[in-house]
């Protein structure tokens, strides 16, 4: 009797590890957009912060706001400015934008803080919300109370 391998049970063994392979593969890659969601939703969170501190210390004599921009073509972005609104901002910080697979669910949006008091004029956005783009359910969202806490 031979001891080798027939071209079945190689066969076998080779599909077994392609589907191991493939199961690994897919696991780490919705690992991976989920550390990249949760990345971008503690930036995001701190880019509001910073653009509070900026309206509680007037910096540049000015209140602050971040702008959190959903493009139907490309990729969405937020950046920080300065001014009573984004198009009329008089400085516009450093554009971020998302990583790939990551976008807002909400439409383009801005949160602007009062000067000193640093809370959250009326008529800014409350929450900010990403997402993994196609799946919903997959979503992280930034609060801004009414009091200026930040959560996310």
């Amino acid at each position: 009797m031979s001891k080798a391998f027939t071209l079945i049970e190689i066969l076998i063994t080779i599909s077994i590890a392609v589907v191991l392979l493939t199961t690994s593969f897919l696991g780490l890659s919705g690992y991976r957009r989920n550390q990249s969601l949760d990345l971008s939703s503690k930036s995001i969170t701190a880019v509001l912060r910073d653009s509070q501190t900026k309206s509680m210390t007037q910096q540049s004599s000015k209140q602050w706001g971040a702008h959190f921009e959903n493009t139907p073509a490309g990729r969405d972005f937020y950046e920080i400015f300065s001014g009573a609104n984004y198009a009329a901002a008089s400085e516009k910080l450093e554009k971020v934008l998302l990583p790939p697979g990551i976008e807002f669910s909400s439409p383009t949006q801005d949160v602007i803080f009062a000067k000193v008091t640093g809370l959250p004029l009326s008529g800014s956005a409350s929450n900010v919300t990403i997402m993994i783009a196609g799946d919903p359910a997959s979503s992280k969202t930034i609060s801004i109370n009414e009091q200026g806490a930040i959560s996310n």
